[in-house]
């Protein structure tokens, strides 16, 4: 459902049960107890879900942007770390196909920084140099303990934020509010048509005004404002 068809949905959900609740219980119009139970029920639930669903947004755009941030410092941990192996003077590496070799063996093939753009190819990269750093000759050419503990940490991150930044849990309450607003839709429908039932003025009744509907008007005849909670 669109944003449009929940907020009106739940507007004259809402127009229901406070109309409702005004009525005397001699008002021709007042719900019968079954009919406001089942609304009142349906209403609740979906006032629930989507609150849970809203939420269920809001923690994937707030983890979904901390992932961001998290790829980003690690795209310039790996930086850091092919600047490292460049940086290595050539009196203490045999030769530069030394190097090349020191390249390949954390990820870089052919000795190219090539593009860091994608996801995939950065924690490739991330998991890379944590198993490479501990076994990789010379030991001049390890990774330094910090860089490695940094890239470990936004690795931790990723991996941590990753669930919620995905759309499966989101996908879930979605379903389960739609769901719900159907029922409460139904509802809804079921309201108007009792309430056309309760008096000769059928679908003309004024009364369907307060509750969000517009009564059927005569050819020429002025709209009548639905009421706004």
């Amino acid at each position: 459902m669109t944003n449009k068809q929940v907020e009106e949905t739940v507007r004259v959900g809402k127009l229901i049960r406070s109309s409702d609740d005004a009525k005397s219980d001699g008002d021709a119009f007042k719900l019968p107890a079954w009919l406001r139970t089942l609304h009142e029920t349906r209403l609740a639930a979906c006032l629930q879900l989507d609150e849970a669903q809203q939420l269920a947004t809001g923690d994937r755009t707030r983890s979904a942007a901390l992932k961001r941030e998290a790829l980003e410092r690690l795209e310039q941990r790996l930086r850091d770390g092919y600047n490292f192996i460049k940086a290595i003077p050539g009196y203490e590496l045999e030769s530069e196909v030394v190097r090349r070799g020191i390249f390949e063996a954390y990820g870089w093939d052919g000795g190219m920084l090539g593009e860091l753009t994608g996801e995939g190819r950065l924690l490739a990269l991330g998991r890379k140099a944590l198993a490479t750093a501990a076994v990789i000759q010379p030991l001049r050419a390890r990774y330094p303990q910090a860089l490695i503990d940094l890239l470990s940490h936004e690795l931790g991150v990723i991996t941590a934020l990753e669930p919620k930044a995905t759309v499966g849990a989101r996908r879930v309450v979605t379903a389960a509010r739609n769901q719900a607003l159907d029922a409460l839709a139904t509802a809804n429908s079921r309201v108007r048509h009792y309430l056309c039932a309760c008096s000769d003025d059928t679908d003309k009744s004024s009364e369907l005004a307060t509750v969000g509907f517009q009564p059927r008007r005569a050819t020429g005849q002025r709209l009548i404002p639905a009421e706004k909670p």
